[in-house]
């Protein structure tokens, strides 16, 4: 069996989500990215896409890295932190993007997040893995249902 790292640092910022470098035990914050929600038609049906600017992340993990994040919410945040979701997007054009929910007919389809494992670390903290606490390589983001014109927080695996 695996043992995961232990989370002995919790962020003495509130509400954001930090990568866990288990090697040298230091938390480093994600950075926020605005993202904007198209829509487009087609006789197919309708697609809403969020679109984040810029082909890549500035902010890199290597794919070998074993991937932990952690996050503190408000102490009085009527917040699930199992809400907190992560999606692969495509870098193909000029920008980052992913359909959130494609509607074809009478079909409504969501677009599945990558799983994450959540678990309560420290006092106040929780710890968030995604499957095998690997990722291939990619662009990816964090929201929790993507709140309205909220940044999310953004990074690239490769």
């Amino acid at each position: 069996t695996q043992t995961q790292p232990s989370v002995e640092l919790e962020p003495e910022v509130l509400d954001k989500i930090f990568l866990l470098d288990s090697a040298k035990q230091t938390l480093k914050q994600l950075p926020l990215e605005p993202w904007k929600r198209e829509t487009k038609s087609s006789r197919s049906g309708i697609k809403y896409i969020i679109v984040i600017s810029g082909k890549r992340s500035q902010f890199r993990i290597s794919p070998d890295e074993q991937i932990a994040f952690v996050y503190r919410p408000f102490p009085t945040a009527q917040t699930n932190v199992e809400h907190i979701q992560l999606y692969a997007m495509d870098s193909g054009g000029k920008d980052r993007t992913f359909v959130t929910r494609a509607v074809k007919g009478r079909s409504d389809e969501q677009n599945p997040s990558i799983p994450l494992d959540v678990v309560k670390s420290g006092t106040s903290s929780y710890k968030l893995t995604p499957p095998g606490s690997h990722l291939g390589s990619g662009e990816y983001c964090m929201g929790m249902l993507l709140p309205q014109n909220s940044p999310v927080p953004c990074f690239g695996v490769n």
